[in-house]
């Protein structure tokens, strides 16, 4: 386990380097363009404006300037991305097919309505930094205020009378009268608007008839008076227009009166399918949370749980304590593991989530993993075919310290005496992280760290850091001249280029220091957890036989006889993943997790709890915890399965192998990855077994002490190629 002082009141300067090097914000990283912290200098009103500050002042100017237009064109891209989606939409409307759909069903109109809605509030949320901007979110607006009229306009033109599923036997029986009574109404005008038509042709024909008798009568006698025809024309058809035409009024006025009614029927049935939609949101969220708390015998709720969550997500608990020895080998706290809660913490973790371990990172460097395991697994193969014992503890090691160094430095150490020169300096450098040094646990006593000096200590740990920091610098030199000789683009795309081109760039206030300690916390987090990881599983299965069977069936069940194992085929996988976290609950890789320390004065539970108090999370002790877990001490993968959603990932806090809260490991989803595909091989290409005089009660599960814990005695098998 960890050395190291317990709780007690630690008061420690804060490292004065974090403070001068607080890197600028960038709008990129922002859902909408608010605030932009600018360092602006201003002069006192007393003393005239030098020179310096005057620069300062059209420097901080540029730089808003600057970040207006990333603002603007980060705005620009996302009203585009929604126009492109109002151009489908609208590209569907017009089709005929969707045209009769809306027509004819009511969801699919409201369904197309709440889209453009969805997409009105986007629209709605991005800020008009610019008048073009401010433009451009209008008409587009417009256009999908358009396309909901277009909608609505097809609707009406032929009312649904379609009735819901969800409707109540009433409601069904109101629109089957309203339908029928509709149909009545329109057959009803329209007979009459027929018979309006025929009498109009009959007046017609008595008109012409009348011309004709009339040119008759001039010829052969006296002519008929017009007058007295049209008086016998009004009194044979006058009266019986007007009958037909009140009748045809009165119809025209119960059938407004039924649309009417078919309207406010339309809305009540809108209205039915969003309340039903809700209810049917709160019964599976109640169900779900049925399921967890009455299905899986795994789980218990916690009594303080609330307590965690103020430990984890709260603020007084983010600091970080800097003893001697990380301070000096994290560059006075300027990496991300040990640097104190603030702003340029915040910017770190940055680019950390951002640009080394964001998802689209950790898939361009996937042929890295697949190339290294791959080459493992024909090493175990030629180990096995010669019937040799497999060092799983030193082999797991080499794979994921060359991942780890082809992903950090872009090269890989073919040499054998290169890279145990490297994993060497790796394992001073976690030896002296855990150290314990007398200053540390009198740090206010007077010549306190001359008793660490004449010990050795500071001396071994100044040799430490400078054999770290050449090497550092070896290689950001080594990557500073290959990109004299080519661009950017065309290197490898490791974390030190990455990094270089930030400092590049200028997005963030970063120098070599800062790179440097950076790179100490990708080899150390990548390489050390993750082989520990697999190693302490393969321990765990070869002590439990039935479960390496059920594992190996399935893994060789999903991938069959393809004869390669990728990463797609990892989420296949569930009892794989089930093994996998029940090793995280019994052997997490940092046992204590990471030292915290309280920001201020709290108290939790009654207990006064004071300012700069040292504080540790047992992770291995919470995930044997007999409240939350059936049968703590057993290595069950079972539990995990049946519907037991309890996860690593930092939601459930009877599993945190990884922390939680604002200090959550950025790099989990990358260990994570390596460990699966690491072990789906192992289980996939081999069936395990002891060596000879070797029974599964020799097999230990001491630990080593560090952050990491590692196996103490390492695991030695033999291998045997699967048919």
């Amino acid at each position: 386990m960890m050395n190291g002082p317990f709780f007690r009141n630690y008061s420690s300067q804060q490292p004065s380097h974090s403070s001068r090097s607080v890197p600028v914000q960038r709008t990129q990283q922002k859902p909408s363009p608010k605030v932009i912290s600018v360092p602006v200098h201003f002069v006192s009103s007393d003393q005239p404006p030098t020179t310096i500050s005057m620069l300062k002042d059209s420097a901080a100017i540029k730089i808003q300037k600057v970040f207006r237009g990333f603002a603007v064109r980060k705005s620009v891209k996302k009203i585009d991305s929604i126009r492109h989606e109002v151009t489908e939409i609208e590209r569907r409307i017009n089709n005929i097919e969707v045209v009769n759909l809306i027509r004819g069903d009511a969801r699919e109109r409201l369904r197309v309505n709440e889209t453009l809605m969805a997409l009105l509030f986007k629209l709605d949320s991005i800020r008009g930094v610019d008048s073009g901007v401010r433009d451009l979110r209008k008409a587009v607006t417009k256009k999908a205020i358009a396309l909901q009229e277009k909608v609505d306009s097809i609707a009406i033109a032929k009312p649904d009378h379609q009735t819901l599923d969800s409707h109540s036997p009433e409601e069904t029986d109101i629109d089957n009268v309203c339908t029928s009574t509709s149909d009545q109404v329109i057959t009803k005008a329209t007979n009459s608007v027929d018979e309006i038509v025929n009498h109009l042709e009959a007046v017609d024909r008595v008109e012409a008839a009348g011309v004709i008798g009339e040119v008759e009568c001039m010829e052969t006698g006296p002519a008929v008076n017009s007058s007295e025809f049209d008086d016998v024309h009004k009194q044979s058809y006058g009266k019986e227009n007007r009958e037909i035409l009140g009748s045809l009024m009165d119809d025209n006025e119960q059938m407004m009166r039924l649309m009417k009614q078919i309207s406010e029927r339309n809305e009540m049935q809108t209205r039915i399918i969003n309340d039903l939609s809700r209810r049917v949101e709160q019964l599976e969220k109640a169900e779900k949370l049925r399921k967890k708390r009455a299905r899986v015998p795994c789980r218990r709720r916690m009594r303080d749980k609330e307590m965690i969550c103020i430990w984890f997500l709260g603020g007084p608990f983010c600091g970080r304590p800097l003893f001697t020895s990380q301070r000096k080998l994290s560059y006075n706290g300027l990496d991300i593991t040990f640097s104190p809660y603030n702003e340029y913490w915040r910017e770190m973790r940055k680019i950390f989530t951002i640009h080394l371990f964001s998802p689209k990172r950790i898939q361009s460097i996937r042929y890295v993993r697949e190339d290294e395991v791959s080459s493992a697994m024909k090493l175990i193969h030629d180990l096995a075919l010669s019937c040799e014992k497999v060092n799983l503890s030193e082999m797991m090691k080499n794979v994921t310290s060359n991942i780890m160094m082809r992903v950090s430095f872009g090269k890989k150490y073919q040499d054998g005496n290169e890279r145990n020169k490297v994993l060497g300096l790796l394992n001073k450098l976690q030896a002296h992280l855990v150290d314990l040094y007398v200053s540390d646990i009198w740090p206010g006593l007077p010549f306190v760290g001359l008793v660490d000096r004449l010990m050795g200590k500071t001396n071994r740990l100044e040799k430490c850091f400078r054999d770290l920091d050449s090497f550092y610098q070896q290689l950001i030199d080594e990557r500073l001249n290959t990109q004299k000789q080519k661009s950017f683009e065309e290197d490898e795309d490791d974390a030190i280029n990455i990094l270089l081109q930030l400092v590049k760039n200028k997005l963030f206030n970063l120098t070599h220091d800062h790179i440097k300690a950076m790179l100490m916390d990708v080899l150390v987090a990548g390489t050390d957890t993750s082989a520990a990881t697999v190693v302490w599983a393969m321990t765990s299965l070869i002590k439990n036989p039935n479960v390496m069977r059920k594992a190996q069936q399935e893994v060789r069940n999903v991938i069959g006889n393809n004869g390669e194992i990728d990463e797609d085929g990892l989420s296949k996988l569930s009892y794989l993943k089930a093994v996998i976290k029940e090793t995280l609950r019994l052997y997490p890789p940092a046992p204590l997790l990471v030292p915290r320390e309280t920001r201020e004065d709290t108290i939790i539970h009654g207990y006064k709890i004071k300012q700069k108090s040292l504080v540790y999370i047992n992770a291995w002790a919470i995930g044997r915890d007999p409240k939350s877990w059936d049968n703590p001490e057993e290595f069950n993968p079972e539990r995990f399965l049946g519907g037991c959603d309890i996860d690593f990932k930092g939601n459930d806090f009877e599993l945190i192998p990884f922390g939680a809260g604002r200090r959550i490991c950025p790099g989990m989803s990358v260990g994570v990855v390596i460990v699966e595909l690491l072990l789906a091989n192992l289980l996939y290409w081999f069936d395990w077994g002891l060596p000879d005089g070797t029974t599964k009660e020799d097999i230990d599960f001491d630990a080593m002490s560090g952050i990491t814990m590692h196996k103490r005695n390492e695991l030695c098998l033999l291998a045997h190629v699967c048919s």
